[in-house]
């Protein structure tokens, strides 16, 4: 069943910058950086020696040294990001919102209400998964039930979700959730209990946006 889709929107030249990656860009930095010093090697014969334009291009040298220590910070930012383990960026406790199979559907919504989240997580007895329920399912059900809310969450939820393990990096949160265009992600242990959820709007808080 079709939940949510992750927004897709990044231009050719985005992803152009993802297959590359940061060290692309730091090559070329470094690139600029050693032909204005060379430039500035040869100025003087090239312009007279003018002490102005030599001051002046000496500050064109800074500038590119600030944007590549910037762009050096940002790369291992990024990298330091993804090395998360899931369990920390989850969403879990009074944040997490949970049922079990024997819930209506307005239980579920009440649910997702009171942790403002776009999915409730349904589970078995033994606390184990059984589907998740998301808004775009709840959507989709009234169009056809205006009492949806007084039937069984079970007979809407998506059997089997997608899921990740608890000590997955965040790097795999990311790419499962952009592989599979979701919003949601439900985060099992080793026993097949559901112990959080992983929102795509909470990613940006943890720089994975």
């Amino acid at each position: 069943r079709s939940r949510r889709a992750l927004p897709g929107n990044e231009s050719d030249a985005a992803d152009d910058c993802r297959r590359t990656g940061p060290g692309l860009n730091m090559k070329l930095l470094n690139q600029a950086v050693a032909v204005t010093a060379l430039n500035i090697r040869n100025l003087p014969q090239r312009i007279g020696g003018s002490i102005v334009a030599v001051v002046g291009v000496a500050a064109v040298v800074l500038v590119f040294a600030a944007v590549l220590s910037m762009a050096s910070g940002f790369e291992r930012t990024m990298m330091a990001a993804g090395t998360e383990d899931t369990a920390i960026i989850m969403r879990s406790g009074s944040t997490f919102a949970k049922v079990p199979t024997t819930s209506l559907v307005q239980e579920g919504v009440l649910a997702m209400l009171e942790c403002r989240a776009g999915a409730a997580v349904i589970v078995d007895s033994k606390g184990k998964l059984a589907g998740i329920f998301t808004h775009g399912d709840f959507v989709r059900g009234y169009q056809t039930n205006r009492e949806i809310g007084d039937t069984p969450i079970s007979d809407h939820m998506t059997i089997n979700p997608i899921t990740v393990h608890e000590n997955d990096l965040a790097a795999e949160v990311v790419r499962v959730l952009r592989e599979h265009r979701i919003d949601d992600l439900v985060v099992i242990n080793n026993a097949g209990e559901a112990i959080g959820l992983v929102d795509v709007q909470d990613l940006s808080r943890h720089g994975l946006s």
